[in-house]
């Protein structure tokens, strides 16, 4: 069923023009070209969706493991998901070296007091263990244990507002 079937890989030319650009290598076998998220800014119990999009740059033996970790206000975790990539049915010994492959998630936001914050999405690799994270080279040629992409802004449910005071002049 189609349903069940692991994103199709896109020629460059069809990558999106509201992708941003990442260009970060894991392991030297494949790399994050970029991703692409709604920047509107979202409300407590709202979704957020993000596309990241995969090239392959080699033949690989293993079968990596994804996990992305949302993260709120002072780092707090608000969601978390550990799989393979393509919502686990693209698993990265099925890759292609040079296709292409968009890996879209939606993470719930919470309801409680988490607002407002920035979002931020920390993605890593994995092989057997996840303490043992694949090396990712950004394009400083730095190399770092996991990727953080700014994802958007989670808002109060209601703005503040404010009402001067007619005995003291001040704001309430």
């Amino acid at each position: 069923a189609p349903r069940y079937s692991p994103p199709a890989p896109l020629e460059e030319k069809a990558l999106p023009d509201h992708m941003i650009s990442v260009s970060a290598m894991f392991n030297g076998e494949f790399e994050l070209v970029g991703y692409s998220v709604d920047q509107d800014a979202r409300l407590p119990g709202d979704t957020v969706a993000v596309t990241l999009y995969w090239r392959g740059l080699t033949i690989m033996d293993a079968d990596y493991n994804l996990a992305l970790n949302m993260h709120g206000r002072g780092y707090a975790n608000i969601g978390k998901l550990d799989t393979w990539p393509g919502g686990g049915l693209l698993p990265t010994h099925d890759w292609e070296p040079g296709s292409i492959y968009p890996d879209r998630y939606e993470f719930p936001l919470p309801n409680e007091d988490a607002a407002p914050t920035l979002l931020r999405l920390d993605i890593s690799f994995w092989d057997n263990d996840l303490d043992h994270r694949l090396p990712i080279m950004v394009g400083d040629g730095s190399e770092v244990s996991s990727l953080t992409l700014y994802v958007g802004r989670l808002m109060e449910p209601e703005p503040y507002s404010f009402a001067p005071n007619s005995r003291d002049g001040y704001f309430h």
